[in-house]
């Protein structure tokens, strides 16, 4: 009995002793204490002229929506994202190793903190000679029953066990970021891509309009140089340009083909599944009010910048690790059973056994190398804290070079949709003239021609604007942070 009690001692002790654990305790880095993204920053775009719809306004310390995608005002383009968010192998692929992970903190709280209990049913049949006991006679056969229960447990004294759960916790966290990475990246991309489809579809048919007017001048042209009005050579110009022009369109499909391709996917289906239209810039509005969270929140918003501290974490923690390496480990050890030649004797008093023992290992020299594997736990703490540095960084350059991505692409916008505008009335002019014989059909065209390139440049800015904005909201993280996609909730399970 005093044997009993004296192991029961030594394991309330050990509890006791768990509770301090060797190595550095975790401490967040701080936020940027900047106040602004950018300096001399305006609180408005510039407006195109009579255009108010199309300004765009920064709402600095606002908070995004977790379905930012909906600031877009499309239906299409909602139903096309809850439809990549339901089926994209990418975030099944994010979700089964954050599941993984999960599952990894229990096989280690399993194997550690719980003590190891083993049901062993041994059955031999031996032969056994005199001569091994020292005496004559004949061999003796027999047959020898052994079921027992082994257990085992290993105390962590100085937390290298603890210090290990922190690793692979963090290592959860770690997975869990880049699964709302995988999301907002997701989503990014596919609007980016449907942006991209919009733009391939506007210019493709603006150049087919192209096409028909220079066929039109070149019919014009040709019917002139019958007459003697137009020379050859004018001619041959007007061949190169409107070859030059169909020349665009293989190009633009081609691109609207990939677009297409691409789109089916990100939402989880093969290219030739897709039956839709493509997207137009009807089915596109720019957003007006932009959310933008605050410098010193931004760490606290970015999947990836979480990522990376859950990477710092983890290194922190394998510091403490390799520091309990140093110290002694406890393991006790204990099995009981019973023995016995045959099953009926089996739950006799004679047939009992039992041992109970315990072991200390203390490593007195290992060359150095728990000092080194210190040493490099260090440096990798070194190194993760370095690479959240620059992801830190990264990240604010991001917002800032979105910000002025959007400013510069109003800019252009303007001086674009001005050059329509004029291009446009020019065109309207030429037509009246035409109509009361003050010029010829030609200018006509020629008015058209120049409306349309302006027509294309405009198509272009539209593009840049829509996807500038769809920069800045993924360079300020999304919005998973103010309400978690509803999978999060059930990942535990």
């Amino acid at each position: 009995m005093n044997l009993f009690w004296t192991h029961v001692f030594i394991i309330l002790g050990s509890f006791l002793m768990t509770a301090c654990s060797v190595g550095p305790d975790y401490k967040s880095p701080p936020s940027p204490s900047i106040q602004t993204y950018v300096k001399d920053f305006p609180e408005v775009t510039p407006r195109a002229q009579n255009k108010e719809q199309e300004e765009q306004y920064f709402r600095f310390g606002e908070q995004l929506q977790h379905d930012w995608w909906t600031l877009f005002k499309s239906m299409r383009l909602n139903n096309l994202i809850e439809k990549a968010l339901a089926k994209s192998p990418t975030l099944e692929a994010a979700e089964a190793a954050l599941k993984q992970a999960q599952e990894n903190v229990s096989i280690f709280s399993g194997n550690n903190f719980y003590p190891s209990v083993d049901l062993n049913l041994g059955v031999q049949r031996q032969k056994v000679g005199a001569a091994s006991s020292g005496t004559t006679g004949s061999p003796t056969t027999y047959n020898l029953w052994n079921p027992s229960l082994n257990m085992s447990y290993t105390f962590d004294f100085f937390g290298g066990q603890q210090r290990e759960m922190e690793a692979l916790l963090a290592g959860v966290d770690y997975q869990r970021y880049l699964w709302e990475g995988s999301h907002l990246t997701l989503v990014s991309r596919l609007i980016t891509t449907l942006i991209q489809e919009a733009s391939l579809w506007e210019q493709t048919n603006v150049i087919k309009k192209m096409i028909d007017v220079q066929m039109k001048i070149l019919e014009i042209m040709k019917a002139q140089l019958k007459i003697g009005g137009a020379a050859e050579v004018d001619i041959l110009t007007q061949e190169t340009l409107l070859a030059e022009t169909q020349a665009l369109l293989p190009s633009l499909e081609k691109q609207l083909y990939y677009m297409s391709h691409a789109i089916s996917v990100l939402v989880g289906e093969f290219p030739e599944e897709s039956q839709r239209t493509p997207f137009t810039f009807k089915d596109l509005h720019l957003p007006q009010n932009l959310p933008i969270h605050l410098p010193a929140s931004l760490v606290q918003k970015r999947p990836d910048i979480k990522a990376a501290e859950a990477l710092l974490k983890a290194a922190n923690a394998n510091i403490g690790v390799a520091q309990a390496n140093f110290f002694p480990t406890l393991t006790l050890t204990g099995n009981a059973g019973t023995m016995a030649l045959s099953t009926h004797d089996m739950m006799a008093n004679s047939a009992t056994v039992w041992s109970l023992g315990s072991s200390l290992l203390l490593p007195l020299f290992k060359g150095g190398a728990l000092s080194a594997e210190k040493r490099a736990m260090e440096a990798a703490y070194d190194q993760a804290f370095a690479n959240y540095r620059k992801k830190v960084l990264t990240a604010f350059q991001e917002v800032a070079d979105a910000l002025r991505s959007i400013v510069q692409d109003a800019k252009n916008f303007q001086l674009q949709d001005f050059a329509q505008e004029k291009a446009l009335k020019t065109f309207v002019i030429s037509e009246r003239q035409f109509k009361v014989g003050g010029v010829p059909y030609l200018s006509v065209l020629n008015a058209e021609i120049q409306y349309l390139q302006t027509l294309l440049n405009t198509i272009n800015a539209s593009a840049l604007r829509l996807t500038d904005t769809v920069a800045l909201f993924q360079a300020v993280g999304g919005g998973w942070e103010e309400k978690p996609p509803q999978k999060n909730q059930t990942m535990g399970h």
